[in-house]
């Protein structure tokens, strides 16, 4: 059963890698493409700024999400702190849906990927390791 709650842990974490890396690293190069992608109007330039910071956060978040994919025994530590991390922007992709800044259908995919993840991140029991 460990195994393979280790596998699902790495798999989600992978996706969620992807996603925050190729959608992070969209942000940045294009903002204007990004914002086609979640159907945002990118018309001021200073919003295009904030989807590229968007975009390094995100891009920052899927590197993160590799490292565990990689080893999700490697750190509980860091486990706990990034389900809390995960759970922040869900909190936040919330405030925006309920502002009715953006709808669930643009922010849902990233939204329930990290909520997944989170949720398997504190219910995990990493290996502990043998010196």
């Amino acid at each position: 059963m460990v195994a393979i709650m280790r596998r699902i842990v790495r798999l989600v974490a992978a996706l969620n890698a992807l996603f925050g890396v190729v959608v992070g690293g969209l942000a940045v190069v294009s903002p204007v493409a990004a914002a086609g992608a979640f159907k945002v109007d990118a018309s001021p330039e200073s919003l295009l700024a904030l989807i590229r910071m968007f975009g390094g956060l995100l891009a920052a978040s899927g590197l993160i999400s590799g490292l565990i994919a990689k080893d999700p025994d490697g750190s509980p530590a860091l486990l706990r702190l990034y389900a809390i991390c995960l759970l922040v922007n869900v909190g936040a992709d919330i405030a925006v849906i309920g502002s009715h800044e953006m709808t669930f259908g643009q922010v849902g995919s990233g939204m329930v990927l990290e909520a997944v993840l989170a949720v398997l991140l504190l219910v995990y029991k990493p290996a502990t390791k043998t010196a």
